[in-house]
């Protein structure tokens, strides 16, 4: 027997292996248990039958294939269910065709910085490693001029009295994180004092928080500070010696030594701050794997590091065979694992399979709401394609060469405003043209699309410079169908692990 998977608009029949049926609305995210008896009345309304005539012709009872003879009162009482849910809309029920239609407005832009939680400063783009698989490396092409190294301190603090003065006038939420980012940050300490005196020097109710992303490096030198200003760091380490081999000096040397000695005579003189404020940063290459990484710190400094796999896209040509030997994806390494148990008790909630069960959970159930606008708005707002952040709303960056970009993971040609003469500009009028000239390729593809309502894809990670953009995340309605039912199996074969993740991602507040 095959599994099968019956289309009905927004609405389908999915049949796994355990034979259960489950009826789902992918609009209105219901996702229903049901009787076999009522996939077999999806089936026959589908083939164009009458059902009240098929109900009223029908004698004692009658099989349905795989799952036997039911009597008539049971089809009787199905055929009311059937209907209920047709007259509720939870079945046949086709969305407003226009929910994608969003444009990018000047409202929606000026909204975002407001509301935006990070500015971000590219302190500098001088660096004391020689990572071979740094985004600003051999491996990428970088739109970046380097026309100089560091970051102006005056150009920040514009940008910083820009954004204090917006917030304090107009947002409710008056706070921010202030984020230093390289190259390697420390190597223009001068400017990180530089600016959080400003801050400290400012009367504002604003919250300020601090954070920087470094290789650890100097981390001896600079760490009574950043401990003294409370600020989250962010150390990048790849695993043990062998783990970190892509990681080394100028000269070639590994850098292990030196910022391992860092991290461990950090956690010994500062153990409480070591244990809320320090994460660690792994990359995933072919020289190291999840197991690795994971087993490394937590027996080592007692931590979990947050783990990603190397940049995929702006790959140069001539380097795309050495990227490919060097890249490997998560779930290749958890599923090479020869210790999965150890990962399940670590890292439970990272794994492939309890991340697609939490997607089925938080995608697929009319009961669980991001927000009270969701609660209240769910299906009547429009919205932009795609799952690209409005410009500005999450993060302001500011290159050292004093642009203005939505995010520090994008191609630095995407630019779309800049601090000069005294003043912060932004370009309205060709960022708002950019966005809707990509909105208008992909439009299409989205309402093909039905991963629309659970989009994963970034507009940045794609090619954009192809008039015909191709979508990474694109799923036509079978295809995705079987994702799907591929989830809802990973429940059934063991209930306990959604039930573990249901408690680790949500409590009552």
């Amino acid at each position: 027997m095959t599994n099968s998977i019956n289309i009905v608009n927004d609405s389908f029949c999915i049949q796994t292996k355990a034979m259960n049926k489950y009826l789902i609305n992918e609009f209105k995210r219901h996702f229903i248990l049901c009787h076999p008896i009522l996939s077999f009345f999806l089936d026959l309304f589908l083939q164009g039958e009458d059902l009240h005539k098929w109900i009223k012709s029908l004698n004692k009872g009658a099989s349905i294939p795989d799952y036997g003879y039911f009597p008539k009162e049971l089809f009787m009482y199905y055929y009311r269910k059937f209907l209920y849910f047709t007259n509720f809309k939870l079945i046949f029920y086709k969305h407003k065709s226009d929910l994608l239609d969003k444009r990018l407005l000047i409202d929606d832009i000026n909204q975002g910085i407001i509301e935006t939680s990070t500015v971000i400063f590219e302190t500098t783009r001088r660096c004391n490693l020689n990572c071979k698989y740094c985004s600003c490396g051999q491996l990428y092409c970088n739109s970046n001029q380097k026309s100089k190294s560091d970051l102006n301190i005056n150009s920040a603090i514009l940008l910083l009295e820009y954004l204090f003065k917006l917030k304090s006038l107009y947002s409710s939420k008056k706070q921010i994180a202030i984020s230093f980012y390289g190259g390697e940050p420390l190597l223009n300490f001068h400017f990180i004092e530089e600016i959080i005196k400003y801050v400290d020097s400012k009367l504002t109710d604003m919250q300020i928080k601090y954070d920087i992303v470094t290789n650890g490096v100097l981390l001896d030198k600079y760490m009574d500070y950043l401990v003294g200003k409370n600020f989250t760091i962010f150390i990048s380490l790849d695993g043990n010696i062998k783990n970190n081999d892509y990681r080394v000096f100028k000269n070639g040397q590994s850098s292990f030594q030196s910022v391992y000695l860092n991290i461990k005579k950090l956690q010994q003189k500062y153990p409480d701050f070591f244990k809320s404020n320090i994460i660690i940063k792994s990359v995933l290459h072919n020289k190291n794997s999840v197991t690795d990484i994971i087993k490394f710190f937590n027996e080592s400094i007692d931590k979990t590091p947050e783990i990603s796999s190397l940049k995929t896209n702006c790959i140069k040509i001539e380097k795309r065979h050495e990227f490919e030997e060097m890249f490997v994806s998560y779930e290749y390494s958890v599923l090479q694992s020869d210790d999965i148990s150890y990962l399940e008790e670590k890292i439970s909630k990272e794994l492939p399979d309890s991340k697609i069960i939490f997607a089925s959970v938080v995608n697929y159930n009319s009961y669980i709401y991001s927000d009270y606008i969701d609660l209240i708005f769910r299906g009547k707002i429009k919205k932009t394609p795609s799952n690209t952040c409005l410009p500005f709303s999450k993060r302001v960056f500011l290159t050292i060469d004093d642009h203005l970009l939505p995010c520090e993971k994008i191609d630095y040609k995407y630019s779309f405003g800049k601090v000069e003469n005294n003043q912060v500009i932004i370009d309205y009028e060709n960022l708002i043209n950019f966005y809707n000239d990509v909105f208008d390729r992909i439009r299409s593809k989205c309402y093909n699309c039905s991963r629309q309502n659970n989009c994963p894809q970034c507009m940045f990670q794609l090619d954009l410079d192809n008039r015909e953009i191709e979508c990474n995340s694109f799923l036509n309605y079978l295809p995705f169908k079987e994702v799907l039912k591929g989830y809802i199996e990973l429940i059934e074969i063991d209930r306990s692990k959604l039930n573990k993740i249901i408690k680790n991602n949500y409590s009552l507040k």
